[in-house]
Order: C-alpha cells, then sequence, then structure tokens
C-alpha cells in the first residue's frame, strides 16, 4: 500500500474514532450515580491523557521501524480490543 493511501485511511479512521471521546463521558453519567460517574470521568480523562501523550509516540517509532503501513493493522487491533472490552463491560453494567 503506498504511503498516501495508508495516510489517507490513517485520517478517516480518526475522524470515525472522533466521537468516541464525548460519547464515553455521556454514557458515565447515564450508567453509574453522581460520584461514581465523577470518579469514571476522572480515570477517563486521566487515561485519555497519557493515550494521547504515549500514543503517538508509540506509532511513531512503528512507522520508523516497520514503515506507515504497520500503524494501520496496530490501531485496528487496539480498536478491536476495546471492541472486546466493551462488550465485557455491557455484560456487567
Amino acid at each position: 500500500v503506498p504511503n498516501g493511501v495508508a495516510l489517507v485511511g490513517l485520517m478517516l479512521l480518526g475522524l470515525g474514532c472522533a466521537p468516541i471521546y464525548p460519547s464515553l463521558m455521556h454514557e458515565a453519567t447515564r450508567r453509574f450515580d453522581a460520584d461514581t460517574a465523577r470518579r469514571v470521568i476522572g480515570r477517563q480523562v486521566a487515561f485519555s491523557y497519557v493515550g494521547c501523550a504515549l500514543g503517538p509516540a508509540a506509532l511513531g517509532l512503528l512507522a520508523a521501524g516497520l514503515g506507515l503501513w504497520a500503524v494501520m493493522p496496530a490501531v485496528c487491533l487496539a480498536l478491536l480490543v476495546l471492541l472486546a472490552m466493551t462488550s465485557r463491560l455491557d455484560r456487567v453494567t
């Protein structure tokens, strides 16, 4: 896959994932009482900051080592893991 195609795919993936963060904030208030929701949202924000700090660096190292083509499968794998975790959470709550 040419790097330009992979770059466009990565940008489209980012646009598709953009609504997830605010949706998680809204979902926390629906699933939990007010005190618990505040703690859950705090943890979501903390993990978001960690992901924003470490994610690009990790993907940059992956792209530098293997090429830009390797970024998309890594991101898709991470999304599949998140989907599995969300499905499990839906069964619990």
